[in-house]
């Protein structure tokens, strides 16, 4: 039975909602600190990539806390981040974006001061939750005569008087240390092109085609500062006074309070249970995986007693989360990158070597590297003791309710393997009450229940069945991730149609993931549809082409007739509808010699599963189209790459039995007899 208070809050008050779902989120993204890095100013050379790549290999980051315990810390690089997902980070706090790296291509100190410009105008965009931020500016590799009279002319028309002659003096300085087309390095081009006045970001200067070395480890130091903002603000909630602490609202919730007793024994408890949530949030991500367990155990009692619906869920999702990250750390590990020759020199052992003693003797970080998840567990439960000392004085810690086990009273010693663990993986120092892996797809289901009564939470319970759905592949559960992928279908959300066919995409992956290929092709050909849809004001019909192509293999079909012909399994009606609308799809491609081969395809193929009305329009198609273009017996190259077999029209009729029947009376010829 719904609650008055989540029936209210149901109804909505026209509150910004979030509008953008997150496809790629899983549950051990609670855990990390949100960076967006952005590429800024109009000139982005594909030389640039690398740099991209190489920031986001360092992903996590081992620190040393006050107390000299290390710290796990992890952080996940997003390239576009909404404004109103972070109007969401007092109800998940890992949806608040907390750094900004801006990497930019300049010549002139013209471009410069437009890339100090874009970086301090992002800062702006998101200024209410950013913590820091670093801006990486490449500059040209080696100073032409026109730039150096270009920067000399502007210095000198901006100074007068006696500035004016220490500016010259300045400028002919550095004329003689830098001569024309002389290479470029980090220090000369500081020399030489300095930001604005109003520019109060930390920027690192490289020429274009320079290795970086010390990228990694300025990356290093850049998590770490984030790192310890994040701490100084978990240790600001932890000592909050109880009768304190303000009531935390989601986006939609901030007129339905207005008017109501705050101070009445329900709000008090809910007022507690929520900003116990939102710090086991914090102490998620600052690396405390037991300690925040204990927090969102208590959390989730105080919550479920006043009915608290949505923020009981966000505590059942933070539990679940929470358990993932130690039951499951290798779902950490990064995409595999592609790497080429351009690559090789960024990831010499040498330069790694130097950025990890560099990154030891800045801000305290002990270990930088993506292998850090195998001593995740580790590093948790070994700061669990001096962490706890800390929050046991605070009034937050204090109030947990009494039936849930703290994280002060664990000790490493005490610490065992959860029930319904793997029996052939090595036995870990879990905390005793981190929860099973069926424990943790039975609290996703009930969050993704107490979402469901919230009509702007539709995205955020989208997000959790995505994330359950990848705990249960990683469980080996193929059942339970058909059921949360289902009920992705079954959610209504006002999205475009370019998030649609992303939310389509995703399912087809997942799905193809267990071994569904019939449901992953037909998210696929929802996809297709979605790109040339009515609504769709620009339809693309290139990439339903290329959507119902990659549906081939759910359908038990293949390219090849002669293979087709020879598996003969799947489903006729289908391959029929599929293949008549690849037919269209290629004439509005204007690609007549496409159709012409798909229309032989199915002639040769499926003429045995057509309706005589079928086979009489599809020849015709096929004789009005050979008129346009001519088909051959050669494979066709498409423009993905993708290679089109012959399909040669060889199932032809032909004569097996001939016998002589007796005409019918009506037919027989008649001798007619004539008088001489």
């Amino acid at each position: 039975m719904r609650s008055s208070v989540s029936y209210m809050l149901s109804q909505g008050s026209g509150e910004p909602i979030m509008s953008h779902p997150d496809y790629e989120q899983n549950a051990h993204h609670h855990g990390a600190l949100l960076v967006l890095v952005r590429g800024i100013g109009p000139a982005k050379p594909r030389s640039l990539q690398k740099v991209f790549e190489r920031i986001q290999r360092v992903n996590t980051v081992r620190i040393a806390d006050s107390a000299g315990n290390p710290r796990d810390i992890w952080v996940r690089y997003i390239r576009d981040h909404p404004v109103e997902n972070n109007d969401w980070g007092d109800f998940q706090t890992h949806r608040r974006l907390l750094g900004l790296i801006t990497v930019g291509k300049f010549d002139t100190q013209t471009e410069l001061n437009e890339l100090c410009r874009i970086h301090e105008s992002l800062k702006v965009k998101y200024t209410s939750t950013l913590y820091d931020s670093r801006c990486l500016l490449f500059g040209p590799n080696s100073v032409d005569q026109t730039i150096l009279s270009e920067d000399d002319t502007r210095s000198t028309g901006s100074d007068s008087g006696s500035n004016k002659e220490n500016t010259e003096e300045n400028i002919s300085a550095t004329n003689g240390k830098i001569s024309s087309g002389s290479p470029m390095t980090s220090k000369k081009l500081q020399e030489i092109f300095n930001p604005p006045p109003n520019f109060k970001s930390r920027a690192f200067f490289y020429p274009e085609n320079d290795l970086c070395a010390n990228l990694e480890a300025a990356m290093s130091e850049f998590i770490g500062a984030l790192f310890w903002v994040l701490e100084s603000k978990r240790l600001e909630r932890s000592r909050e006074k109880i009768d304190k602490v303000a009531l935390l609202l989601a986006p939609f919730e901030k007129r339905d309070f207005v008017g109501l007793d705050l101070e009445s024994r329900n709000n008090r408890k809910r007022c507690m249970g929520r900003v116990t949530k939102n710090l086991a949030d914090l102490t998620l991500q600052a690396g405390l995986v037991a300690e925040s367990l204990t927090l969102f155990h208590a959390a989730s009692e105080t919550l479920r007693a006043i009915s608290d619906s949505l923020w009981l869920g966000a505590a059942n999702e933070g539990l679940c989360a929470a358990s993932a990250i130690l039951l499951y750390p290798q779902m950490r590990q990064p995409q595999p990158l592609q790497r080429n020759a351009s690559l090789q020199e960024a990831g010499s052992p040498q330069r790694r070597v130097a950025s990890k003693s560099t990154s030891k003797k800045a801000t305290g970080i002990v270990q930088s590297n993506v292998e850090a998840d195998s001593g995740v567990v580790k590093s948790t439960c070994s700061s669990l003791s001096s962490s706890s000392s800390e929050s046991s004085t605070s009034s937050l810690t204090s109030s947990l309710s009494p039936g849930v086990t703290t994280g002060s009273s664990s000790s490493v010693s005490s610490i065992v393997a959860p029930p319904g663990s793997m029996e052939d993986s090595p036995v870990a120092p879990f905390p005793p009450n981190i929860l099973s892996p069926e424990d943790i797809t039975t609290r996703y289901r009930d969050a993704i229940i107490n979402y469901s009564k919230y009509r702007h939470a539709g995205i955020i319970e989208t997000e959790a069945a995505l994330k359950a759905a990848r705990i249960c592949i990683e469980q080996g559960q193929n059942l339970d991730v058909s059921m949360f992928l289902q009920n992705v279908l079954y959610i209504n959300l006002n999205m475009s149609e370019q998030e649609r066919v992303q939310r389509f995409e995703t399912l087809s992956g997942l799905y193809e993931k267990i071994g569904y290929h019939r449901k992953a092709a037909f998210c696929q050909r929802l996809a297709a549809w979605r790109h040339v849809a009515a609504s769709n004001a620009n339809p693309d019909f290139g990439a339903s082409y290329r959507l119902m192509l990659d549906s081939f293999p759910g359908h038990k079909m293949s390219l090849d007739p002669l293979e087709m012909l020879t598996q003969n399994s799947g489903w006729k009606c289908l391959q029929v509808d599929l293949l008549q609308q690849l037919v269209v799809a290629a004439k509005k491609m204007d690609n007549a010699a496409v159709a012409v081969r798909h229309l032989t395809y199915m002639i040769q193929t499926m003429w045995p599963h057509l309706s005589p009305t079928d086979q009489n329009d599809v020849a015709t198609h096929l004789q009005n189209l050979a008129a346009q273009c001519e088909g051959a017996p050669v494979p066709l190259v498409l423009d993905s790459g993708r290679v089109l077999p012959p399909a040669n029209l060889t199932d032809l009729p032909f004569c097996c039995h001939l016998q002589v029947r007796e005409l019918p009376a009506p037919l027989k010829p008649h001798k007619i007899a004539t008088n001489k």
